[in-house]
């Protein structure tokens, strides 16, 4: 998906707040990427409305292009509201300009079906930068089952 910011930036968007909790990362290779997957207790809100973190995957490269520029990494946090609306936060990290963001060096899981266990503990806002302007838009799952009417967060 490529976005452009200057399709955006007139638009005024919902305030976003995230209160994540620090927690080791269980890590897994579902064969499309690697995910990591939550406890519960972390919570994106927009505006008012709460959205529980369930995961978050890593994709290299970006799957989102701003700007005409593909990032060397992205980061998609899964979120659900309790009527069961789901919204995904997608973060590009590009670690030679934003090295906080950066994942620190761990021992992936290398096979489909393998799972490592937690090695680090990290608090995944860590890896939202303090600028919260977004893009949003409704779409789907990148990976299968591609499931619809997902709201897109893109931080900029």
């Amino acid at each position: 998906m490529s976005l452009n910011a200057l399709d955006a930036e007139s638009l005024e968007l919902p305030r976003l707040t995230f209160n994540y909790r620090p927690e080791r990362i269980v890590s897994r290779n579902n064969r499309r990427t690697i995910q990591h997957n939550e406890l519960p207790g972390s919570f994106m809100y927009v505006d008012d409305r709460m959205f529980a973190r369930e995961q978050f995957l890593v994709h290299t490269p970006s799957k989102h292009v701003i700007d005409g520029k593909q990032f060397d990494m992205e980061l998609h946090f899964f979120t659900k509201a309790a009527d069961g609306k789901l919204a995904v936060v997608a973060v590009m990290v590009q670690p030679d300009e934003n090295a906080s963001l950066s994942i620190p060096t761990y021992t992936l899981p290398n096979r489909e079906g393998e799972i490592v266990p937690p090695q680090w503990r990290r608090n995944p806002a860590d890896f939202v930068p303090k600028n919260r302007d977004y893009f949003s838009y409704m779409g789907s799952f990148t990976t299968p089952p591609c499931k619809e009417s997902v709201a897109w967060i893109v931080l900029k």
